[in-house]
């Protein structure tokens, strides 16, 4: 196969067009900040102020991503948000599996949760 790309670069055949592309298009996501509730996000939603909590994290994946970070740039700076509201279950397995469904969504096979 190396014999192959080495006859076509000699012959200035280009062998991975895709590659030579996608190295000249900037991609950026945006998205409006989500409307998922304290349960959407699986957090203890009968603990006053869970709704708020729920805002916030909607708030900071939001800018998060606006702010062009990676996907793992994102579910670091996200974990961080969540320790800071773990009082709600923020950090419990389940919202960090609703967090790796959204930056699946977001971001597909840039994510590899």
């Amino acid at each position: 196969m190396d014999q192959i790309k080495e006859i076509r670069k000699l012959a200035g055949i280009k062998t991975d067009l895709n590659e030579s592309i996608n190295n000249k298009i900037v991609i950026r996501r945006s998205i409006d900040p989500p409307s998922l509730s304290a349960d959407d996000w699986e957090l203890y939603a009968t603990v006053e102020g869970a709704e708020e909590a729920a805002q916030a994290i909607n708030n900071a994946l939001a800018d998060a991503v606006n702010a062009g970070l990676s996907a793992d740039q994102v579910e670091d700076h996200m974990h961080n948000v969540m320790m800071g509201i773990k009082g709600f279950g923020a950090l419990d397995t389940e919202p960090r599996q609703v967090l790796r469904v959204i930056l699946s969504r977001i971001y597909g096979k840039d994510y590899q949760g």
